[in-house]
């Protein structure tokens, strides 16, 4: 009997170790076709973000008081996500909660991007993130002027 390493050179079988040609990408390749479906369920979860942080504008921005200033409104913006589509399971879509916190009283003047409060962004109560709530313009404390103003608007 005779073992591999003691027969001739000839009997011997040679193997290449060449790499094997890359496969070709099919044009109708089912898996690309799952992916861009997937991709299509990805929602853009930074508009409802916006979508949400607007309602509450609406609802809250005429609550907030803010003493000794020159204007009564203040303009809120909220903080950026950083990334705009997020890949959730489309059941969790209607579980996207935001909770707000702010402060409803301030004292003149204001900076512009002061934090006036915070979202909280939660999946399932599951927080995905914290966003800062800032003013967007200056608002500047009332001068004697303009309580004197102020006073002849209310004397008849």
């Amino acid at each position: 009997m005779s073992s591999p390493i003691d027969s001739p050179k000839e009997n011997r079988k040679e193997t290449s170790l060449s790499p094997t040609p890359p496969i070709p990408i099919k044009k109708d390749n089912k898996y690309k076709e799952v992916f861009l479906k997937d991709l299509e369920d990805k929602i853009e979860i930074s508009k409802k973000i916006k979508e949400q942080f607007e309602n509450w504008k609406q609802l809250n921005c005429n609550r907030i008081y803010i003493n000794k200033a020159k204007q009564e409104k203040i303009d809120l913006d909220i903080e950026s996500l950083g990334y705009s589509k997020i890949a959730i399971k489309k059941t969790d879509i209607d579980n996207i909660k935001m909770e707000i916190n702010s402060l409803y009283y301030l004292e003149a003047p204001v900076e512009k991007g002061r934090i006036i409060g915070n979202a909280k962004i939660q999946i399932n109560g599951e927080t995905i993130a914290n966003l800062n709530i800032k003013n967007k313009q200056v608002i500047e404390k009332k001068n004697i002027l303009d309580y004197f103003i102020d006073f002849l608007s209310l004397v008849p």
